[in-house]
């Protein structure tokens, strides 16, 4: 069996998928399993057969600082792909092995009938819904809501849902959305992320959440598709007035707009934060994002015991009413009401948190890496 996976991502850096890429193949590097990757970039010291574009990779992510910056509208990802597939079309080499498998990180319909003419079995990795998904939310809530859908990409995302051998979704919300375009579902492999929970010990809880407030948090890209926009109506209530708000990771103008608008006097922007730090010190996480594949800042939050409100969309492995609470999308009373359940009883913050961090035992990076080289071998037969 050989395995190649084809990454357009800097293989081993934190917030990248590439680093989950990196623990399938340290997998196959301590399996002894023949392997190689393309990739955009690596980081340093990483150790892998790899091939990547050097100083080329690094022209996507200034796509999507214009993106960012300068226009939402930009269609960035119809160049990144692009690139990619010029560097890989370019440099990939074939096996002689019988049994070849392709685990491809990227919606690219040429790169899928290369492989596949060439006797490759090819996976799909399908990290976040499809913009199909997003099209239908557009359409739920036309006034609320505002998700860059883009026509191409769709048509690639579909494209490649037909013509490759087998999907890994992270989450059962995705499994769904693609079976709801009619992907078959003995195609679809759902195979949860993971944390490193060796980082990571049970709270200690001691905190008196009345005298000193809660410490609400959120950790990720700050724009819409997070519904950052409808955590911060929620959150423009007397009742939280002796609490804060951790809105951590790289914030959009759109949203620092929203912020310099309410003039909040109880939010934190800190940035980038190291996780296993930061979140040490908070007491329940909010996620209301209104699109996802299955977003690892949950899967870190309960590591750290805490107590997590995500919404459906989020694919999150959060059991409603266990360790926390599954919310519906795009509604600010609920992410509101469910924030004053911790505030009236902030006894559910230890009992939920505790809940959590147990079930995040069962979901490491290593359990992921070995669920994965799993499928590669069932694959294979």
């Amino acid at each position: 069996m050989y395995i190649i996976n084809i990454v357009n991502s800097f293989l081993g850096k934190k917030g990248n998928i590439g680093f989950r890429a990196s623990k399938i193949i340290n997998r196959l590097d301590e399996k002894n399993v023949k392997n190689y990757s393309y990739t955009r970039g690596s980081v340093k010291g990483h150790k892998s057969n790899n091939k990547n574009m050097g100083i080329i990779g690094h022209i996507p992510r200034i796509l999507n600082a214009y993106r960012i910056y300068i226009n939402l509208w930009f269609n960035h990802r119809k160049y990144d792909i692009k690139i990619f597939e010029f560097f890989f079309l370019r440099t990939f080499f074939d096996s002689t092995d019988k049994v070849k498998i392709a685990h491809l990180w990227e919606y690219s319909p040429k790169i899928i009938k290369l492989l596949k003419s060439r006797g490759w079995k090819v996976i799909l990795e399908v990290p976040i819904a499809p913009t199909a998904s997003a099209r239908k939310i557009c359409k739920k809530f036309p006034n609320q809501v505002s998700l860059h859908c883009h026509n191409n990409i769709e048509n690639l995302e579909v494209e490649c849902y037909k013509s490759t051998d087998y999907i890994f979704a992270p989450s059962y919300f995705v499994k769904n959305e693609l079976i709801k375009l009619g992907v078959g579902k003995r195609k679809i492999f759902t195979i949860p992320f993971g944390v490193d929970i060796k980082e990571t010990k049970p709270k200690n809880f001691n905190k008196d959440y009345k005298k000193s407030g809660i410490d609400f948090c959120f950790m990720g890209t700050i724009n819409k598709r997070k519904g950052i926009e409808f955590l911060l109506n929620a959150w423009n209530d007397e009742i939280f007035k002796n609490d804060r708000l951790h809105l951590c990771g790289r914030l959009y103008p759109e949203i620092n707009a929203l912020l310099n608008r309410y003039s909040f006097k109880n939010i934190i922007t800190p940035g980038y934060v190291n996780p296993s730090k930061y979140l040490k010190e908070c007491d329940v996480y909010v996620f209301p994002s209104l699109l996802e594949g299955s977003s690892k800042s949950i899967y870190e939050a309960m590591s750290h015991s805490m107590p997590c409100i995500v919404t459906e969309n989020s694919g999150s492995i959060i059991e409603n009413g266990q360790e926390g609470y599954v919310i519906n999308i795009a509604n600010e009373n609920e992410i509101r009401s469910k924030m004053k359940k911790f505030k009236k009883d902030s006894s559910l913050i230890k009992k939920m948190g505790k809940r959590a961090y147990k079930k995040s035992e069962s979901f490491s990076w290593d359990f992921y890496s070995k669920s994965v080289l799993e499928k590669y071998r069932e694959i294979s037969k």
